[in-house]
C-alpha cells in the first residue's frame, strides 16, 4: 500500500465484457472478482459504470458503491 500512495493510482488491472443480460453480468463480475482478490487494504470492485462526474462498482458480496466527483 505504500507504494500505491508515493505513486498514486496506476489504472484497472484488467479489462472484462460485461453482458448486457443481467445473470451474464452478475456471472462476469464474480469470475473477474474471484480472479483478482481483494489485497490487503485494496479493495477489488468491477466499475459497471462511470462518468465525469460519478462511478458505479461491484464488489464480490454483491454490494455497489458509488463515488461522486462534487466539482
Amino acid at each position: 500500500m505504500d507504494y500505491e500512495r508515493r505513486h498514486g493510482y496506476r489504472g484497472p488491472k484488467t479489462f472484462i465484457d460485461l453482458p448486457s443480460n443481467a445473470e451474464d453480468r452478475e456471472q462476469a463480475v464474480d469470475d473477474a472478482l474471484l480472479e483478482h482478490p481483494d489485497n490487503g487494504e485494496i479493495i477489488a470492485a468491477v466499475v459497471t459504470a462511470a462518468s465525469p462526474k460519478q462511478v458505479q462498482a461491484t464488489f464480490i458480496d454483491g454490494n455497489v458503491g458509488s463515488s461522486r466527483n462534487r466539482h
